[in-house]
Formats: C-alpha cells, structure tokens, sequence
C-alpha cells in the first residue's frame, strides 16, 4: 500500500513538474546593446588601470588611464556612429521601415506632466521651469537652527560657568602706559 502511494506521489510531482514547464517562458538572458570584443578589453583594462590608480595616486597611471578611457569614448562614439548608418542604410520605402522611422522621427516629443508647486499646478514650460528651481533652492538652503529658548540657556550657562574677570590689574596697566 505504501509502494503505491508513494509511487503516485511520484508520478504526480513528474506532471506538476513537467506542466510547470511547459506552462513557464523561458527568459533568455539577452544583451541590449552589442559591445565591441575589443571594447569590452579596453574596458577591463580601464577598470584595472583606475584600481591601480586608486592604491597608488602615481600621476603616470592616471595618465595612461584618462588615455584608455578618451579611447573607449572614442571607439564607442564610432561603433554608435557605425550602427546609425547602417540602420538609416537598410532603411526602404517598399517594406515600410523607412516610414515607421519616419513616423517616429516626426512625433513631438513627450511633454512634461504639470508638476505640483507650492501653490499651484505649474502646466506651462516656465512654471514648470520656475517650480524646480523653487524646489532645488529650498532643498539646498541652510536651515535655520537658530532657538532663541535654546540661546538663551547656552548663555546663561556660560556665564554661570565663566563669569567675567573683573580685576583691576587692567585699569593700573592702561594707567601706567605713557605716550611718547
């Protein structure tokens, strides 16, 4: 008896198994954007560079490394360049690329939504404009720390702690100064 349900318990977790899979797609890991092998070294290099750089400040390192990294800006600047072209060259008005690139290239683009100020909902460019600058001054202003309550107690305290020295050692020194 236990041979049988433990077989069919077996054979149950094979189909919910197998349904599983063929239920689930399969995510490939895929690469967006195509580098260059060679790019991809320079790249390695340039992170090794800056490692070394990072331990040792040695002025001649930093020199080979901001070399590597003009180059990858470069080649990089290239292959995108390159890819361009060759997009805008299979481009023909008789499969209709041409015209959803076209159309794509037409489209306005995307407007702002209206953004929330202090008072009021700002639609246009320069409210909108005018309301992030209102935000990134208020986030980048100091705060008034200043407690008058507060104040007053480090004073107090202060001068309970310290009183000021009242000698007249001060009044004789001034006096026995005489102008030439």
């Amino acid at each position: 008896m236990k041979w049988i349900l433990r077989k069919q318990f077996v054979t149950f977790e094979k189909n919910l198994q197998e349904a599983h899979r063929f239920a689930t797609k399969i995510v490939k890991k895929s690469s967006s954007t195509y580098i260059h092998p060679n790019i991809k070294n320079l790249i390695k290099t340039r992170n090794k560079t800056k490692k070394d750089w990072q331990t040792l400040r040695n002025p001649s390192i930093k020199t080979e490394l901001n070399r590597i990294e003009k180059l990858i800006k470069k080649l990089e600047n290239e292959s995108r360049q390159k890819d361009k072209t060759e997009e805008l060259e299979t481009l023909n008005p008789e499969n209709g690329t041409f015209w959803t690139k076209a159309k794509i290239m037409r489209r306005k683009a995307q407007k702002i939504p209206a953004l929330k100020g202090e008072f009021k909902l700002a639609l246009s460019d320069p409210d909108k404009a005018e309301t992030i600058a209102v935000s990134l001054e208020k986030q980048f202003s100091l705060y008034n720390l200043s407690h008058s309550e507060t104040e007053e107690e480090v004073n107090e305290s202060k001068n309970n702690f310290s009183p000021p020295i009242k000698n007249n050692y001060q009044n004789d020194n001034i006096n026995s100064i005489q102008p030439s």
